[in-house]
């Protein structure tokens, strides 16, 4: 062999023998995992916790309204304005919430009392019950819709805000139940 060829030989022996980088190569293949599992938890993390305050304004607001027999257009408001201190740090303008009050009759029949929304609520229509309330008769139900658009930080490829919240049932403590000047 040729006195270069060794030499050429000798380095690559050497170059495949050292260790001493093999740490940042392996950091360097593993660091995009760990940094998209790490920022993937704690987005996770910030829709659960929206999520469990978006329910919560649901049943704050509707415990509210209906440990009340008679309620103004102000009153609700108030209570609106409530909403946005449980929803704190997250955008309270973002929060859509209705409050509706269905009223049974002795046969069954089912009819929209009142019903109050957010100013930027608009896009909630205004709910039925579900079957289950079927046998109920000379009551009235409050419904609490909540919904929050959220979109995640990192975007992660969602295209559209994920649309979390959800609809409570109460029935009024106190009896003549009313909001006197609610549509």
């Amino acid at each position: 062999m040729s006195a270069a060829r060794l030499r050429a030989a000798g380095r690559l022996r050497r170059f495949l023998g050292d260790r001493r980088a093999m740490g940042a190569v392996e950091f360097a293949l593993i660091a995009p995992f760990l940094l998209t599992l790490y920022l993937g938890g704690s987005e996770l993390s910030m829709l659960f916790i929206l999520k469990k305050k978006v329910q919560h304004v649901g049943l704050t607001i509707s415990d509210l309204v209906t440990k009340r027999s008679t309620l103004s257009k102000a009153e609700i408001d108030g209570m609106f304005a409530l909403s946005d201190s449980i929803v704190e740090p997250y955008d309270p303008d973002l929060l859509q919430l209705r409050i509706t009050a269905i009223s049974i009759d002795g046969t069954g029949k089912s009819k929209v009392a009142w019903t109050r929304a957010r100013s930027n609520s608009t896009s909630l229509a205004v709910p039925s019950l579900p079957a289950d309330f079927n046998g109920l008769r000379d009551t009235t139900i409050v419904i609490a819709e909540t919904r929050y658009p959220y979109t995640p930080l990192g975007g992660y490829g969602v295209t559209r805000p994920l649309l979390i919240g959800g609809t409570d049932y109460l029935v009024p403590r106190l009896d003549g139940f009313t909001c006197s000047d609610c549509s």
